[in-house]
């Protein structure tokens, strides 16, 4: 059985499809645009399934502004989206674009619609992932967060739940580059600060808030927590059962999650 690899053994050389086409959307493309399926929902809004009047299939972000929206940060975080518009690797989802909709004070991220659901799901379906998935899709996860490190963006939030599988069993990145602004303009218009990412998955420096904080080193341990994941079929950490108790475990532990 593939779990039963030696960890030695030569890894199967990976032959990954190019990146798709880059696809020309247009604020108007957006126009009319359809909700169809509820993919997900989280601590500002919620991604759907979406049709737009052309036919095409997207996936959209919908995200509440709340009433107290800063125009600046708002317009900084549309920016923000459409310069990721550039950006186009096999293991990273592709942004399309971005629409404001006034009348009920949310901003629509439109991006790549990938069908095969999360690396999470995966991990609940079959619980411990083959040797060679997990090789497999660590060497795309790592392809996908060196191609974003040399573009200058660091994820900040890698892990299960953030990783799409297409049908072709590509592994791609999801809610990278972004998620600190919308954060950031949500935090403040509905009155809360969160904490950026998941901490089972957060390094022990972005934890304890020391000067490097978040960067690409981060990203690593992250990637490195969701290897855990696929090996085990737990988070890592799994004896924490609460977030804080997790939070104090990375923060103070020196050795390596309890699992391995």
């Amino acid at each position: 059985p593939a779990a039963a690899h030696s960890p030695s053994a030569s890894p199967t050389p990976v032959a990954l499809p190019p990146p798709t086409p880059a696809a020309s959307f247009t604020t108007a493309d957006f126009e009319g645009w359809q909700t169809m399926k509820l993919l997900g929902k989280g601590s500002f809004g919620a991604v759907y399934e979406a049709g737009l009047a052309s036919g095409k299939i997207v996936c959209v972000k919908i995200v509440e502004l709340g009433s107290m929206t800063n125009e600046e940060e708002l317009e900084a975080l549309q920016n923000e989206i459409n310069l990721m518009k550039g950006l186009n690797h096999t293991n990273i989802v592709r942004y399309y674009g971005v629409l404001e909709d006034k009348k009920k004070n949310t901003l629509n991220i439109f991006m790549e619609y990938v069908t095969g659901g999360t690396l999470n799901q995966y991990i609940k379906k079959f619980k411990v992932l083959p040797r060679d998935t997990v090789r497999q899709w660590a060497y795309q996860m790592m392809s996908g967060v060196n191609y974003l490190h040399e573009k200058g963006i660091i994820h900040r939030d890698i892990k299960g739940d953030n990783i799409l599988v297409t049908m072709d069993g590509v592994v791609k990145l999801a809610d990278f580059g972004c998620s600190k602004q919308i954060d950031d303009v949500c935090s403040k218009s509905h009155g809360c600060k969160t904490m950026v990412g998941t901490p089972y998955w957060m390094a022990p420096e972005v934890i304890k808030c020391e000067p490097c904080g978040y960067g690409t080193a981060a990203d690593v341990w992250s990637v490195g927590c969701t290897v855990v994941e696929m090996l085990t079929g737990k988070p890592p950490w799994p004896e924490c059962n609460s977030m804080w108790a997790a939070v104090y475990k990375i923060a103070h532990s020196t050795g390596l999650p309890t699992e391995i």
